[in-house]
């Protein structure tokens, strides 16, 4: 079984958080409304962080993590850019709703996709992310 994980985007402060930022935010806030909130109990601010809705959830933009990794050993994430030693083309992951997979979608903006699954990933590098490096989408 893949292990669940996830990053986040934050649009308001254009930058990149990972789970253990997003647990200390998380944490953060739960001491801090039980603070101010007598509602709030010890369990509440205790409780794991799964199933929880991020108060600042509109500026967020959530990536999964797919459960595979590239040639480097770097974690391939929705929203990576990566670069195949193949055909030395870019490629960004996307969540594919119909198949109900990960697929990379050639840039610029092909329609055709591959099964990010039955590919040579151990021969792609991750060179980005659409977010903190979209230079790397242009050009192409």
């Amino acid at each position: 079984m893949r292990e669940i994980k996830f990053r986040m985007w934050s649009k308001e402060y254009q930058q990149m958080f990972g789970m253990a930022e997003l647990a200390a935010m998380y944490t953060a806030m739960a001491k801090l409304a039980k603070k101010y909130v007598p509602e709030v109990s010890d369990s509440d601010v205790d409780m794991p962080l799964t199933g929880i809705s991020l108060p600042f959830q509109d500026d967020a933009v959530l990536m999964q993590y797919t459960g595979l990794k590239g040639k480097n050993g770097k974690e391939i994430y929705e929203g990576d850019i990566v670069l195949s030693d193949y055909d030395d083309r870019k490629r960004v992951v996307e969540w594919c709703e119909e198949e109900a997979c990960y697929k990379m979608r050639h840039l610029p903006n092909e329609p055709f996709c591959e099964s990010l699954y039955f590919n040579d990933i151990d021969k792609c590098e991750v060179i980005g992310d659409i977010y903190t490096t979209p230079e790397l989408l242009a050009n192409e």
